[in-house]
């Protein structure tokens, strides 16, 4: 994912719901679901293979940098595909620059490209341009992105808000508990650890503020001995991903990179790519250099689905208990 300071200017988002088309200018319903929230000066490319989306990129289009080699990954996994372009924008005129840019890139395999202000949308290369209402989402693909876990925002600010680490107040209120708990846990034995973490985890769906923070530090703390990464499957990923979720929103920012990792590993797995963006966001401004956050970045990178979380799994646990002398643990 490339950044320019702190702001995302590409997003990749992955949905295992494999919405069928009836015709193109549906697309426009399904984009909100696939991303999460409803997109704002945007371009959103999709990728549509045997009518389905297989895949969905969003840009923002003030910091539109197209990567040209990120499309020729496109093209080659997914050779015989359409793409459908929708650049969305209150100046209509940007949006139908920064979709023309794109249709010279993806040439005679595109499917069709809008312009949109996201409550009425026109169709490029129309004889005669006309005004169309955005199509509102079928409660077919509604019901299937809901039963995947993925919830629908009218802004992405809202999608952010359920992984923010804690600040301000918060922050500090949770900071004291946390040096109340940092003696105990710093002193366990490692299978005492071990054993606290499975007990917290059995129970987590009535955990408290304190024992969400001594996941968090325990995580942190004894990760080796823990391994939480072998506990996601695509089976239990939303269980897990909304676990980690409250787990992030407890832990003070500098100490919440291995809490939005493990979310953004559970959010691919489970499909949530949109949350699994944004934990990438969120996460490289804490340490863009963290190995445990290399997993799903590289995942996002490789466009790779939800299913090869599965046979992938071992291989990042290898890879990722081989790097553990460059691994530095956050400080409890």
């Amino acid at each position: 994912m490339k950044q320019t300071g702190n702001a995302s200017v590409e997003e990749t988002f992955l949905a295992p719901p494999r919405v069928k088309l009836n015709e193109p200018a549906e697309l426009l319903s399904v984009i909100p679901a696939m991303l999460g929230f409803k997109p704002k000066e945007s371009v959103v490319i999709m990728v549509i293979e045997n009518n389905c989306v297989e895949v969905t990129i969003r840009m923002d289009i003030c910091q539109l940098e197209f990567d040209l080699e990120r499309f020729i990954d496109l093209r080659e996994k997914y050779p015989g595909a359409l793409f459908f372009v929708a650049a969305y924008s209150v100046d209509l005129g940007l949006a139908s620059s920064c979709a023309e840019r794109i249709e010279r890139l993806v040439g005679d395999a595109l499917m069709m490209s809008v312009v949109s202000n996201g409550r009425s949308f026109w169709i490029r290369g129309e004889a005669e341009p006309r005004r169309r209402p955005v199509p509102e989402i079928s409660l077919t693909a509604r019901a299937e992105f809901a039963g995947a876990g993925m919830r629908m925002f009218e802004d992405r600010s809202d999608l952010v808000a359920l992984v923010q680490p804690a600040e301000g107040e918060l922050a500090n209120e949770n900071m004291v508990l946390m040096a109340e708990l940092v003696e105990e846990i710093t002193t366990m034995k490692e299978k005492d650890a071990v054993e606290r973490f499975k007990f917290l985890m059995a129970n987590q769906e009535v955990l408290s503020k304190r024992q969400l923070l001594e996941i968090g530090m325990l995580t942190s703390r004894y990760w080796t001995l823990i391994c939480a990464l072998s506990r996601i499957s695509n089976r239990r990923a939303i269980p897990e991903c909304e676990l980690w979720q409250k787990v992030c929103r407890q832990m003070p920012k500098q100490y919440a990179l291995t809490a939005i990792a493990l979310t953004a590993i559970s959010a691919w797995a489970g499909g949530n790519g949109a949350l699994q963006s944004i934990c990438l966001d969120i996460g490289s401004q804490i340490d863009p250099n963290s190995v445990l956050l290399q997993i799903p970045i590289t995942a996002n990178q490789m466009l790779q689905p939800p299913t090869e979380w599965e046979p992938m799994r071992q291989i990042f646990l290898s890879e990722f208990l081989n790097w553990q002398d460059t691994f530095e643990k956050a400080e409890v």
